[in-house]
C-alpha cells in the first residue's frame, strides 16, 4: 500500500510540474478560457481567412473562393465562403481588395442531411433488394438506375446507363413480348402497372423479377419504377 501511495504522490508531482498546480492538462489555454477572449480569437481568424484570400488574389485579376470552418465560441462549427478579387491594374503597394464572406452553415447541413438520406435509401434497397429506376419513353432512353438496380439486373453499378435494348435483351425471350405490350400500354393509357417477368442474370442465372410503375404526369413520357427479385 506504501508503494502505491508513493507512486500516487510520484504521478502528482510530475503532472504538477508539468502542467502546474491543481491542473488536468486537458484545460483550454488562458486566451479561451473566458468568452470575451474565445470571440478575439474568432475574429482573428476570420481576418486571417480574408488575407489569404487577398494574398491568393494579390497577382491574379479573377476572383478566388475558398470555403473554411470556422470554431464558434459555443462549441459550434460555422461554414464560410470567402470570395475576393484585387481591383485595379496597378502596380502601387496600395491595393485595393473587394470580396465576401458568406455564411454557408445551412447550405452545408441540407447537403450533410441529403447525403445521409441517400445513404440510407441506398441501404434499404439493399436489404430489400428493391432497385428504382426511370425510363424516357419518347427516346428510350434509361435515365436513372439505383445501385441495387445495377445489381439485381446484373450490370456494373460503376459503370455507365446501358441502353434499354442492352437491357431488354436479358429478359427471358418468352417474356420480351408480354413485356413490351405491358410499357406499350402503360405509354398509351398512363396507368400504375405491374410486370411479372423472368431474367437472364449473368452471374446467377435466371431471375423471377417483379416490377411496379407508374408515368410522371409533369412529363407524360417518363415511366418511374422499382424493381424487386
Amino acid at each position: 500500500m506504501k508503494r502505491l501511495l508513493a507512486q500516487a504522490e510520484a504521478t502528482d508531482a510530475e503532472e504538477d510540474a508539468r502542467y502546474g498546480a491543481d491542473q488536468r492538462g486537458d484545460e483550454l489555454p488562458a486566451e479561451l478560457a473566458r468568452r470575451e477572449t474565445r470571440l478575439q480569437k474568432i475574429q482573428q481568424a476570420k481576418r486571417a481567412l480574408e488575407e489569404r484570400v487577398r494574398e491568393q488574389t494579390k497577382n491574379q485579376g479573377k476572383a478566388e473562393e475558398k470555403e473554411h470552418r470556422l470554431l464558434m465560441s459555443d462549441g459550434s462549427v460555422k461554414h464560410l465562403r470567402v470570395v475576393g478579387h484585387r481591383s485595379g491594374q496597378g502596380e502601387s503597394d496600395h491595393v485595393e481588395f473587394v470580396g465576401a464572406v458568406t455564411d454557408v452553415s445551412e447550405q452545408k447541413r441540407a447537403e450533410e442531411a441529403l447525403r445521409q438520406s441517400e445513404n440510407y435509401l441506398a441501404e434499404a434497397q439493399r436489404l430489400s433488394q428493391t432497385g428504382s429506376w426511370a425510363w424516357n419513353a419518347s427516346t428510350r432512353e434509361i435515365r436513372y438506375w439505383s445501385e441495387e438496380c445495377y445489381r439485381l439486373l446484373g450490370f456494373d453499378p460503376r459503370g455507365p446507363l446501358p441502353r434499354f435494348e442492352t437491357f431488354f435483351q436479358r429478359i427471358y425471350p418468352d417474356d420480351q413480348i408480354a413485356f413490351s405490350e405491358q410499357f406499350q400500354k402503360a405509354i398509351r393509357e398512363k396507368p400504375d402497372f405491374a410486370v411479372d417477368y423472368r431474367l437472364n442474370h449473368p452471374r446467377t442465372g435466371i431471375r423471377d423479377i417483379h416490377v411496379v410503375g407508374h408515368a410522371v404526369l409533369a412529363h407524360p413520357a417518363t415511366l418511374l419504377n422499382t424493381w424487386e427479385p
